[in-house]
């Protein structure tokens, strides 16, 4: 506004002034003085209003810019604090399955695996605008079927058959049995069962009269069946009852069924070597003079009955705390065994403390290799051995009982000795220790160093010298003894 009053202003000034030249002109000389005088304050105001005008103008496109700088700057923070928000409003609305793609779409994911039988599938598209950048399919995997073996049962645990099933959903193609529980196996010709070792046993039928005079019929325990040259009876369980048929008498071909078995006979486990466990029935009232007499390696007993075997004197008792500890001798059916059977090698063994004693061993294979832990071999153990010919006795072994290899031939001694049917077959013996060995027969005789490679120095030397010589001593190992044949 200031500036179109002064281009006015200056625009009468420039009309005015040559009318005043002029009329100046006109008159006298005298004063042309004076007209120049005020010739030049004209001119001094006019450009004194041409400066002021251009200050004016210059002033005004100052602020103008300052204005718009203002103006500028404000946009700017304005448009970052517009950035800001809209950073902090994408990180807060981010969830799983969605993919932000800048400012044009906004997209999302859907999805399934697929299993054996039914597809999968993935999809990735804008919520904004239905725009689909993924769309496919993930076909099914089929199934992946595996085949377990059945397995046969025993006389303990329950069989199954073949089955058939898919390993990722399940899915049974073929299900399977179960196949019940059998009777005891006694027919590789063992004298115990070979999934229980349960022996056999032989009875009697006796008679007595009751309270009321009536005769009363009941089982008397003989001993063990025999099926071999020899019984192996490992495990001994005396029955609460059982079905017998008379064989003679009057009686004979009569069923009696469900007779208690009230006593063990005298003598009937007399000189058993290989009974390792026995379980008594809880009918048992006596048990005969002797019964278990000799039976080196029993080591265990359960006693059901009301008899407290363990608390009688041995005369009573069959010879039994002979040989077993009392802590051995249990009445409830919750102990814990310290018999072990190694399947793979037929040995089995007994624990107390650091002591694991091999105390029985199935006759079944011809190279028997003793359990890497056995720390020492019982009496008796490979009493009239059948089949084994090769032992390899393990590291840990440190002593060997007598009579541990006890013999049952009279022509042992015989030239050329080779009959095929003898009772003792071991022909081999392997230590992996054989270092500080000793033998002695008595504890308190001197001890007499040998080198187990004694035994095998010729092919027959094995047994030979064992059972000529070393039979009835008992076999030591001490890591400091001082062995003169190394």
């Amino acid at each position: 506004m200031k500036n179109k009053v002064l281009k006015y202003l200056l625009l009468l000034v420039l009309i005015i002034y040559p009318c005043v030249l002029f009329a100046v002109g006109c008159k006298d000389d005298d004063k042309n003085d004076n007209f120049v005088s005020i010739s030049s304050k004209v001119e001094e105001s006019i450009e004194s209003v041409l400066e002021e005008s251009s200050s004016m103008e210059v002033s005004e496109e100052s602020s103008s810019v300052e204005e718009e700088s203002s103006s500028s700057e404000e946009v700017i923070e304005s448009t970052e604090q517009v950035k800001d928000e809209d950073e902090s409003v994408s990180e807060d609305s981010f969830v799983e399955g969605e993919i932000s793609q800048g400012k044009e779409h906004h997209f999302v994911t859907a999805g399934a695996q697929p299993d054996c039988k039914t597809d999968g599938f993935f999809k990735k598209w804008c919520d904004g605008c239905d725009l689909i950048e993924e769309d496919y399919i993930i076909p099914a995997l089929g199934c992946t079927y595996k085949t377990v073996e059945g397995y046969s049962p025993t006389c303990k645990d329950v069989g199954q058959t073949e089955c058939t099933y898919c390993t990722r959903c399940g899915e049974v193609t073929k299900e399977a049995e179960i196949i019940p529980t059998v009777g005891h196996n006694y027919t590789v010709g063992l004298g115990s069962c070979i999934w229980c070792d349960k022996s056999v046993l032989r009875y009697k039928i006796g008679e007595r009269q009751d309270d009321n005079l009536m005769k009363q019929y009941y089982a008397i325990c003989i001993g063990a069946e025999i099926f071999t040259p020899y019984s192996i009876t490992r495990f001994i369980e005396i029955p609460d009852r059982v079905t017998l048929v008379e064989s003679e008498g009057d009686n004979k071909g009569m069923v009696f069924e469900n007779l208690p078995v009230i006593e063990i006979a005298e003598k009937a486990f007399f000189a058993a070597f290989d009974v390792n466990k026995l379980t008594i029935g809880a009918n048992v009232e006596k048990i005969g003079a002797q019964a278990f007499e000799h039976c080196v390696n029993l080591r265990e007993v359960y006693d059901k009955s009301q008899m407290r075997v363990g608390e009688l004197a041995y005369t009573e008792n069959g010879d039994i705390t002979r040989y077993v500890k009392q802590k051995d001798i249990h009445y409830a059916d919750d102990y814990t065994t310290k018999i072990k059977v190694y399947d793979d090698s037929g040995c089995i063994t007994y624990t107390d403390g650091d002591m694991e004693e091999l105390i029985g061993i199935r006759d079944t294979a011809s190279h028997v290799i003793i359990p890497e832990g056995v720390t020492r071999i019982s009496s008796f153990v490979f009493y009239k051995t059948l089949r084994i010919k090769a032992l390899t006795i393990a590291e840990s072994v440190k002593s060997i009982a007598q009579y541990a290899f006890a013999f049952d031939c009279e022509k042992h001694e015989e030239e050329g000795h080779t009959n095929e049917k003898c009772k003792f077959q071991l022909k081999t013996i392997i230590f992996l220790n054989p270092e500080g060995w000793r033998a002695y027969e008595y504890p308190d005789q001197n001890y007499m160093p040998f080198h187990p490679a004694e035994l095998n120095e010729t092919p027959t030397g094995a047994w030979k010298k064992l059972v000529m010589e070393y039979l009835k001593y008992h076999w030591e190992r001490k890591e400091d003894y001082y062995n003169p044949y190394d």
